[in-house]
């Protein structure tokens, strides 16, 4: 009789098969137990204790170990891990697991939560007995797209009673022969004074599929972009798709299109992967909020509020001035009017990011429009760049101040 061959209990799992010969689990030398696969059937309506299994759910016996191990709230739990092989995309699995519990004491739950829509988890026990084992099923659909190379799909088991987390089951895998761009949407800007904006959005790519099977296709408002697919020089399981966007592109303001990914099989059905990316102008200085909100506490104090004023693109420094980017990032010079006033403001850097609060302060003349507002005016210069934004200055505090002296 032949073996159909190991697996380590500790985070493998065995495929259903046709086979009849029996199976070497490895639990702990020199302990072996011996399993019959013959009740186990992949490709048919199988019964196994009462449950009918459809003809096109794969089937996986997996084995795990509790082992000390730390959540993502960084508490201290048990994790049973799981390890599968590399799954089909879309297909339909379920995952027959046996978690054994080594230590001296029981692990109880009253609770499952699953982190993915993909899987459910049925438990035949509320605990895990000590020097014992419990027996789990989860269903799980293979997505169809993803983000990254590995999926971790966690069940956590909480206990209510004593409030906490007591322990989880990590299935990890990765899909087979499935690609995808790791966002669904990309924003691409093209810089104030510049005159194009070079962007690589990821792609991922697993075996056997290889880029060399896969070809690019943009919509048709997007033919005044440039697009081209390229390998990860570091990781052949990565690839980017390459854009050049240049100002002829967005003549008409922003551009919204959609990339796509596109795979034909040698039975000329072809599959397909999409992005959104929004091309844009972003201006090299812009203040938010661009309208001004100014109070004070009583008329003894001018008024005053803040702004953040955002610096996209950092000077050179010039040839021998010895000056370091920080230093030349602080040459934005902002003024703001209020009715042909102009406002007291100071500008603080808020770390070395180009980005500045701006506080304000305003002593001047003070008749509010019909809105309740007086015209205001920022210029904003950087780089030889100068932006001005025509807004209103709003003075909550002084509505009320008049509603008061009537």
């Amino acid at each position: 009789m032949g073996y159909r061959g190991f697996f380590e209990i500790r985070s493998n799992c065995n495929m259903a098969t046709t086979s009849n010969r029996m199976l070497i689990v490895l639990l702990s030398p020199p302990l072996f137990v011996l399993l019959i696969s013959a009740s186990f059937v992949f490709g048919q309506v199988v019964e196994k204790s009462g449950e009918a299994i459809d003809s096109d759910v794969v089937v996986l016996e997996c084995e795990s170990i509790l082992q000390h191990g730390v959540s993502e709230d960084n508490e201290v739990i048990y994790v049973a891990p799981i390890s599968l092989e590399p799954l089909e995309a879309g297909r339909e699995y379920v995952l027959r697991i046996t978690v054994y519990n080594r230590t001296t004491e029981d692990v109880p739950f009253s609770r499952i939560r699953v982190d993915c829509a993909c899987a459910k988890l049925e438990a035949n026990r509320d605990r895990i007995p000590a020097n014992g084992e419990a027996k789990f099923k989860m269903h799980l659909t293979a997505p169809n797209s993803i983000s990254k190379n590995t999926i971790v799909t966690r069940a956590k088991f909480v206990d209510h009673e004593a409030g906490k987390l007591k322990f989880q089951i990590n299935v990890q895998y990765s899909l087979s022969g499935v690609f995808s761009f790791s966002e669904q949407r990309f924003s691409i800007d093209i810089p104030e004074g510049e005159n194009l904006a070079v962007a690589r959005l990821p792609v991922v790519i697993t075996a056997p599929l290889s880029i060399q099977q896969l070809e690019l296709s943009l919509s048709e408002n997007l033919r005044d972009v440039s697009a081209k697919l390229l390998k990860d020089p570091d990781n052949e399981e990565l690839a980017f798709v390459e854009v050049i966007a240049t100002e002829k592109c967005i003549s008409q303001g922003s551009l919204l299109g959609t990339i796509d990914l596109i795979h034909k099989t040698r039975s000329g059905v072809s599959q397909k992967t999409s992005t959104f990316i929004t091309i844009q102008q972003k201006p090299s200085i812009a203040i938010s909020p661009e309208s001004v909100r100014l109070i004070r506490d009583n008329h003894t104090k001018p008024f005053s509020g803040s702004a953040i004023l955002r610096v996209n693109a950092t000077i050179p420094p010039a040839e021998g001035d010895g000056l370091s980017r920080e230093k030349t990032q602080l040459v934005p010079r902002i003024e703001l009017s209020i009715n042909g006033v102009p406002a007291k403001l100071t500008t603080k850097p808020m770390g070395g990011s180009g980005i500045y609060r701006v506080a304000i302060e305003y002593e001047g003349p003070t008749e509010l429009d019909e809105n309740g507002a007086i015209a205001a005016t920022w210029v904003l210069s950087f780089n030889g760049n100068e932006r001005v934004v025509k807004t209103h200055a709003f003075f909550p505090t002084l509505n009320h101040e008049r509603k008061g002296e009537r």
